[in-house]
């Protein structure tokens, strides 16, 4: 049994059978292994609030390494150069400064992302490529749920190149899609022209509709649907394909035109009574 109270310096190795205790002196290294530079060393030592602290210092005295005992904090890459942890890592508390560089997929359960900034948020999804043609995925974001184990994709937003990317020439859509049993459909595509093409009926207002299913609902079923064309010209057009005659269906009604404007119908000019 040894009972310091002095400096012990020892050479050679050192094997201890049972436990080793060292007791502290406030902001002073009750213990230190120092490397064979000497301003590279790691410490253990007892801070103002009576906690033990554990550091590593590189060979330039930075600290590297750094565990504060009264707070429960862990610091990695204390000085600016980089450092890399591998394998899981759990996060429990807030990470508030600094920016982090990840090579590989962050997964996250439990857990929401809240990102927030002075002039406005704004997030990223690249693909890394110099040569981006028609077709190529820039980015996808998938909505997923358990079913009822794994993950499958309900809904997702993909955003697409829509011909071979040059110098100040970046054509590109975005598509939407969704699904109703096993395999994601293309609902709306927003093409390179600013065109919007659905897959489906665009459906403004209500829709109570259940027999035959137009293209294009209209409901208010207070006010009634309107459709305004607007134009130096305005035109309705039927752009007849097959040998059937374009139609008008009054839902067993008379067909009124009148001489109104957007905010008075005005007098009948005719009436269709069939």
């Amino acid at each position: 049994t040894w009972d310091l109270t002095n400096n012990l310096k020892v050479a050679g190795s050192t094997t201890f059978a049972g436990a080793v205790t060292i007791d502290g002196v406030n902001d002073t290294y009750n213990f230190k292994a120092v490397a064979t530079d000497t301003d590279s060393w790691f410490g253990v030592y007892e801070d103002a609030n009576n906690s033990a602290n554990i550091i590593i210092v590189r060979s330039d005295s930075n600290e590297s390494f750094k565990v504060l005992g009264h707070q429960g904090n862990m610091t990695v890459g204390y000085s600016t150069s980089s450092h890399t942890i591998n394998g899981a890592t759990t996060f429990s508390g807030n990470i508030t400064t600094g920016s982090i560089t990840a090579s590989g997929d962050i997964s996250s359960t439990g857990a929401d992302m809240m990102l927030a900034h002075a002039v406005g948020t704004t997030v990223h999804l690249r693909r890394d490529d110099t040569t981006i043609t028609d077709g190529n995925t820039l980015a996808t974001i998938l909505f997923q749920g358990k079913d009822p184990s794994s993950y499958n994709s309900g809904v997702s937003i993909v955003g697409k190149a829509a011909g071979t990317w040059v110098p100040d020439v970046y054509p590109s859509e975005l598509v939407f899609n969704t699904k109703k049993t096993n395999s994601l459909v293309t609902a709306l595509t927003l093409d390179e022209d600013q065109n919007a093409s659905f897959a489906g009926r665009v459906i403004i207002g209500d829709d109570a509709i259940t027999t035959d299913k137009p293209g294009l609902v209209v409901g208010d079923e207070t006010n009634g649907g309107q459709i305004t064309i607007r134009g130096l010209s305005p035109t309705l057009f039927f752009d007849k394909t097959g040998v059937n005659n374009p139609k008008i269906l009054t839902d067993n009604g008379l067909l009124e035109i009148k001489s109104g404007t957007l905010d008075s119908e005005g007098s009948v000019l005719m009436s269709l009574t069939g």
